[in-house]
């Protein structure tokens, strides 16, 4: 059944707007659009019965045919979830009937999708703004320890000249990836404290020593 922009809602159950497990995963099966559900659950908040006068609840419910009496009696024992929903949701509409509270206010079809584009728009722009914030935490929590570590090495750098030496010396190409990062650190350092011809020399120095090791001299030519 095809169903147009200008068509209205149907009555809104009660409870909607706080599902069970099963029926969420019910509309998650059926690839109900979530903020389309919650638009539309708006609708079905409906006040504690704690709220309303136990007046009105008494005569309500005594004027109620014995069979619906029963009927209501034999949903309760069974433990069904929906009953206190069902029963509030009953007597809403009869207090619209008679006039005592107005009737809800029911939205196009092209209100809810508008409603729920709206809703849809502001999900996804706080989720950005966290991710943004997320993101620049950890781009100063990493800055931070990039700084911490760039000033433990500054106070080894021999012991890093020999470490790569030590690495080198393996002649295992993992090893030798690390010696690069190690070198790449230093040219970082010595750039710092503007001795990059102190630092170019020894890496010249580095290579001949190896010159027949192209592997390594490749990726050092890459610094």
């Amino acid at each position: 059944m095809e169903v147009t922009e200008a068509a209205l809602e149907p009555p809104v159950p009660g409870g909607l707007g706080d599902l069970s497990g099963p029926l969420k995963g019910l509309a998650d099966f059926l690839c109900i659009d979530r903020d389309l559900m919650e638009v539309i659950a708006r609708a079905s908040i409906a006040p504690s019965p704690e709220l309303l006068e136990e007046g009105e609840w008494t005569r309500w419910i005594e004027a109620l045919p014995p069979s619906e009496e029963n009927a209501l009696l034999l949903q309760l024992a069974k433990g069904e979830r929906h009953i206190r929903a069902d029963l509030l949701q009953r007597f809403r509409d009869a207090r619209h009937k008679d006039g005592r509270i107005p009737k809800d206010k029911h939205r196009t079809v092209a209100e809810l999708l508008a409603t729920a584009e709206e809703r849809r728009a502001i999900r996804r722009r706080e989720a950005a703004e966290r991710e943004a914030q997320e993101g620049a935490r950890r781009e100063r929590e990493e800055a931070a320890a990039r700084a911490e570590y760039l000033e433990d090495l500054e106070r080894r750098q021999e012991e890093t000249w020999m470490k790569v030496d030590a690495l080198i010396e393996t002649k295992q190409p993992q090893k030798y990836d690390q010696a690069v990062v190690l070198l790449k650190d230093l040219g970082v350092l010595a750039m710092r404290s503007s001795r990059q011809d102190a630092y170019r020399r020894r890496l010249a120095e580095l290579q001949a020593r190896h010159a027949r090791k192209p592997t390594l001299i490749g990726r050092m030519n890459r610094l």
